[in-house]
């Protein structure tokens, strides 16, 4: 994971946002050195979890192991029963400004 994050750290975009999704099977919400490990890999390149409540529910545990990465502080968030899996959705809205005059200038 390191590699990737490396690699999208190296991007020739300023300024970049980046946001990492996925199921991490690392609980966020347990302290331990997995969790530790994990947060301490994205605070290295810039990135904080966006979601701290409990995205899968069963009935004998709550765990965060669902999670958005993102280096883009304004953003909005929102966890949601989808009924699809025992899963919660997740929504991480982003405002993104593109500069489409820069981008002409380099086609030039």
């Amino acid at each position: 994971m390191k590699a990737g994050l490396d690699e999208m750290n190296q991007l020739n975009i300023n300024p970049v946002h980046i946001h990492v999704a996925g199921d991490f099977n690392v609980d966020l919400i347990k302290s331990c050195t997995r969790t530790d490990d994990i947060l301490e890999l994205f605070e290295e390149f810039g990135q904080c979890p966006k979601f701290m409540e409990p995205s899968r529910i069963t009935d004998t545990s709550q765990t965060l192991i669902d999670n958005v990465f993102s280096n883009q502080e304004n953003t909005a968030t929102k966890t949601y029963e989808a009924h699809l899996s025992d899963h919660k959705g997740q929504v991480n809205q982003c405002n993104f400004h593109m500069d489409t005059a820069s981008k002409n200038e380099e086609k030039i």
